[in-house]
């Protein structure tokens, strides 16, 4: 594991990578304290890592928004409703008695929207006692894996990634023009 300590103008916080690959941890801050420095730095990391971890993080639906606005536009899930006040907070409740899990199988989260999101921001509330794992993956390293010949092959593919399944009929009218 690596350790690096980040500096900007107002906040420190120090970052563990995980693995040599994918995902990264970061210490010692506290997301709302980010000033504009620290959210250009989680930005790149993210870029950089895939996925960062925040530990403890204490704030609001509303603050969550908030801070999510301040990495980009945010989106609006074409196929669910957010809570009351809320459009681009994608609730998702599982327990006991739940025969479907939103998302449970390896996704990119709507990756098949003419516009998908750059990041996605999953704050857990309750976490069962057991189970209830969300694993990551870098698609970049799987292709860095492949051999030469079909990384080759590849290349001269065409694909059309589709939410055709998950999704059909659950689109707004107003997005139907990205509909499958």
């Amino acid at each position: 594991m690596t350790t690096t300590t980040t500096t900007t103008t107002n906040v420190a916080f120090d970052t563990t990578d995980l693995n040599t690959v994918i995902g990264t941890e970061v210490h010692g801050v506290n997301t709302m304290d980010l000033d504009d420095a620290g959210i250009e730095a989680i930005s790149q990391l993210a870029a950089e890592r895939g996925v960062v971890f925040f530990r403890d993080q204490v704030m609001s639906l509303t603050e969550q928004v908030e801070l999510g606005r301040r990495f980009g536009e945010l989106h609006v899930h074409p196929a669910a409703a957010g809570p009351d006040g809320f459009p681009e907070v994608l609730t998702i409740h599982t327990d006991e008695n739940s025969t479907y899990t939103a998302g449970n199988g390896w996704h990119t989260d709507v990756s098949c929207d003419a516009r998908p999101p750059g990041l996605s921001m999953l704050r857990l509330e309750q976490t069962p006692p057991a189970g209830g794992d969300t694993l990551w993956a870098s698609m970049y390293e799987a292709y860095d894996t492949l051999s030469p010949s079909l990384q080759q092959y590849l290349l001269t593919l065409t694909a059309v990634h589709s939410g055709e399944q998950p999704y059909r009929g659950r689109y707004r009218a107003e997005d139907r023009a990205t509909e499958f």
